[in-house]
């Protein structure tokens, strides 16, 4: 039964993963919450990570930062593993505009599941949103609760790091 099990999530994974391109085209949807809601599925389709990130990009810069926050956090938890250079420099430059502690937050939690060593000032926000009250408005993942995505991101990066000094250390 396990195995039936296993290959069933998988022919469901496949389907799902089948409509990639439509999810990225629902990235320009007229609706936010269309646009929101398609950023946090493709967050989930690692093996087409350069589509998606590429997707994603224009809409972490762009004015929206309820749009921008889910792009984020969508383009780091997609791009996990080899770094991506311009999905960094798109999310870092919005959490250094950042305009509220939400959007701070959800980018902060963006670059530290995106980067393997996010530095200090990064992991101090994503510590903070551990403390965030539930729900964010508007944060698709975990339905809203960024503390619950803070504390995951923090415990991924925990199990990869042992350093003697902490591991958030530069």
């Amino acid at each position: 039964m396990d195995r039936l099990t296993e290959g069933w999530n998988i022919e469901a994974y496949d389907a799902v993963r089948a409509g990639v391109p439509v999810y990225i085209e629902a990235l320009s949807a007229d609706d936010l919450g269309t646009r929101i809601y398609a950023a946090q599925l493709l967050a989930y389709f690692p093996e087409d990570a350069a589509a998606v990130i590429a997707a994603l990009i224009p809409l972490i810069g762009g004015e929206n930062p309820v749009m921008a926050s889910a792009a984020a956090v969508a383009a780091g938890i997609c791009g996990r593993g080899p770094e991506d250079p311009a999905a960094a420099a798109a999310i870092t430059a919005r959490w250094e505009r950042a305009k509220n502690l939400a959007e701070r937050w959800a980018t902060a939690i963006g670059l530290a599941q995106l980067l393997n060593h996010p530095g200090r000032d990064i992991m101090a926000d994503v510590e903070a949103a551990t403390q965030a009250p539930a729900p964010v408005p508007h944060f698709p993942f975990l339905d809203g609760d960024i503390a619950a995505v803070a504390a995951y991101t923090m415990d991924r990066l925990e199990d990869k790091h042992t350093l003697p000094s902490g591991p958030w250390s530069d």
